[in-house]
């Protein structure tokens, strides 16, 4: 073989090498450290969220949720679903807590119901029982749970939709029992977000809120099964539309029980200093547009439910 063919053919290999070496970087760069995930109690798969810092709040000068500022958010867990019925019905059946009536009248209805709930031991609301609720006309309560021959159950064809009818002392209970706690409010906006400096975590438009959300333009004014949509980019299910999600936080910042510059009723749930906050939308087809929007936010008395609240769990990273 002539000289200079061997030379050419080393510098052809090493060229080649060069090329695998340098593509098996570009592969080593573009893939990204995969996320811890783990499951908790009944069955509640969790996935890490990343630590970060994000402008919380919405930058648009005529929006009422204006108030940007920068946050800074630890590491943490969030489930990456909301909590279903059946979750929740097995939560109840494992602590067996007591049962009571809760005393609702409709004025504008002419309605005075009596509605079999859950209670803790502070007499706290945990849960409605949809099927006693609808059944004395409160149907929006359906695809709930019921207690039926001594247990609670999931609503029949209702077991993977999210709970609702349940306060925020219910979900607080839900979580203390697993060793969980409610999102803050600035982790759940974080998780939303997940990078996202938009309207939604998909951009601005709101032509793709079908692909993401069930929402009032397609839900049938009803909840649907967890987990049908596509997920945001940390891989969170039903962030927006399907039911509004407990947060942690009081809707003004204040704890309601500390002294204010004026008096005001703890008992009015119309007041949003006695507010908890929610967030996300819901399957309502009163919901404005503006109500998926990352940054919204609304607020709900702790001590009643609604057929438009649920809520998912989140635990510290070091737990």
């Amino acid at each position: 073989m002539q000289p200079w063919l061997v030379s050419k053919n080393s510098e052809r290999k090493e060229a080649y090498s060069l090329i695998l070496k340098r593509r098996q970087w570009k592969k080593r760069k573009k893939s990204k450290p995969r996320k811890r995930q783990f499951m908790i109690g009944p069955g509640l798969q969790f996935t890490e969220i990343p630590g970060g810092e994000f402008i919380m709040g919405s930058l648009d000068p005529m929006d009422e949720n204006r108030d940007p500022h920068l946050v800074r958010v630890d590491s943490f867990y969030l489930s990456k679903y909301l909590v279903t019925n059946q979750q929740y019905a097995e939560f109840l059946n494992t602590i067996k807590y007591g049962l009571g009536r809760l005393k609702i009248c409709f004025k504008d209805k002419d309605m005075n119901l009596e509605i079999l709930v859950a209670i803790d031991e502070e007499k706290n609301l945990l849960v409605l029982d949809a099927l006693d609720a609808a059944n004395q006309g409160l149907t929006t309560c359906l695809p709930g749970i019921t207690f039926h021959g001594g247990r609670w159950m999931p609503v029949k064809g209702y077991g993977n939709h999210p709970v609702i009818n349940v306060s925020w002392y219910g979900a607080q209970a839900f979580c203390r029992h697993y060793n969980l706690r409610l999102p803050t409010e600035a982790e759940w906006e974080y998780a939303c977000r997940a990078g996202s400096k938009k309207k939604f975590y998909f951009g601005n438009s709101p032509k793709k809120l079908y692909y993401h959300a069930w929402y009032g333009g397609n839900s049938d004014n009803t909840s649907h099964p967890v987990g049908l949509k596509r997920p945001n980019w940390f891989g969170l299910y039903d962030m927006l539309g399907n039911v509004f999600e407990w947060c942690e936080d009081w809707y003004t910042g204040r704890d309601p029980n500390e002294e204010q510059e004026e008096e005001f009723s703890r008992t009015d749930m119309f007041d949003e200093r006695n507010g908890k906050v929610i967030r996300g939308g819901s399957f309502n087809k009163e919901d404005s547009l503006s109500s998926y929007y990352v940054f919204s936010r609304s607020f709900f008395y702790p001590a009643m439910g609604s057929c438009w609240i649920g809520f998912r769990c989140a635990v510290d990273k070091d737990k």
